[in-house]
């Protein structure tokens, strides 16, 4: 999942100077940068914050909450569109990559949602 980080370093740039126009199936690198970076976030916000902030509904939980529910909407929005994108012509490397990223945002989604981590309202913990 950290890779998708590393290429989206490295797709972006290129992506704004143009060397990935006409690119016709961008979104099978983006949603799972999209979802790693949404993992990420919820990891920056909840990180250092004391338990009184985190019992009651504000805008540091509300920013947990949300992207716990968004994650794992991502993570299954790029693996179905890495799968359905292994039939069109790309890139190899985004053929292998974006598939896997998508497949380890799934596990760690299911992971989640086992322990009951998706939609986390921590002020009703």
């Amino acid at each position: 999942m950290a890779s998708s980080i590393l290429f989206g370093i490295i797709w972006i740039p290129r992506k704004m100077i143009g060397r990935l126009r006409g690119e016709p199936h961008l979104s099978v690198r983006v949603i799972p940068l999209l979802a790693v970076l949404t993992l990420i976030a919820i990891f920056l916000r909840a990180r250092g914050e004391p338990a009184f902030v985190l019992g009651r509904p504000d805008a540091v939980t509300i920013t947990i909450l949300v992207p716990s529910i968004i994650f794992p909407i991502l993570s299954i929005t790029a693996l179905v569109i890495a799968l359905q994108a292994w039939r069109f012509e790309m890139n190899r490397g985004v053929r292998i990559h974006s598939p896997l990223v998508a497949l380890a945002c799934c596990l760690v989604a299911g992971f989640l949602a086992y322990w009951g981590l998706i939609g986390v309202r921590v002020w009703a913990l």
